[in-house]
């Protein structure tokens, strides 16, 4: 496995700690967009990981190449595909009451208008990751190539929403917190984002391990 995912996490770490060493402080046009690129392609790497990670996890070491999946075949496009439609549910669950979260105060002076808003934008906002984290069996369905739907993906989580959240979203949210409370040693900060990414990757495959793991029992019962 360390052997799989060597090229994506020396990918990864290449864009997300060397070049960065070497974005200019007040960047203009052209380097902003360099930076945007950048964290754009970023994402590949990061796909790369997840789908080797689901693929040796649920169909075992030879599944995938013994270097790692380094080009983009029919099957890594449409599974970058689902990946970004998973995204897309969580925004279009969200992104319609962030408008009127936004708009509203703008429309009226009232200062209880805050009261309405405010509570309901963190209910949508959870409704929303919750619809995230069932359709989460998207991503490792994909990996396998198990011709996932969005009704399969619901159909097969009804009753699991819960413990999906807990495992998709409120997990990653507190390692998350966990990681960013640990000192960086400011004389060496490219050392400590380093070893942060490191140990990011080693939670991020944890995560996948685990997700693999819930799709594997849940699909045990009905396919996708």
């Amino acid at each position: 496995m360390v052997q799989a995912l060597a090229f994506p996490v020396l990918l990864m770490l290449l864009l997300e700690n060397v070049i960065p060493m070497y974005y200019p402080d007040e960047p203009e046009l052209f380097g902003n967009i360099v930076i945007w690129t950048v964290y754009i392609v970023s994402y590949i790497p990061y796909g790369l990981f997840i789908m080797t990670c689901h693929r040796i996890f649920l169909l075992g070491d030879d599944s995938v190449p013994h270097y790692g999946i380094w080009r983009l075949s029919y099957r890594e496009i449409q599974f970058f595909g689902w990946v970004i439609a998973l995204y897309a549910i969580y925004f279009l669950t969200f992104t319609p009451f962030i408008v009127v979260n936004w708009v509203a105060p703008r429309i009226t002076d009232a200062d209880w208008i805050h009261l309405v808003t405010t509570p309901l934008s963190l209910g949508v906002a959870f409704y929303a990751l919750y619809m995230m984290a069932r359709f989460s069996v998207l991503v490792p369905a994909a990996a396998v190539e198990h011709r996932p739907t969005i009704k399969g993906a619901w159909k097969l989580t009804r009753g699991e929403g819960i413990r999906l959240f807990v495992l998709v979203i409120l997990l990653p949210l507190i390692l998350s917190a966990l990681g960013n409370r640990l000192p960086d040693l400011e004389d060496y900060l490219a050392l400590s984002n380093l070893l942060w990414n490191l140990i990011w990757m080693i939670v991020l495959c944890f995560e996948v391990a685990m997700l693999s793991l819930a799709y594997r029992e849940m699909s045990k019962v009905q396919q996708i």
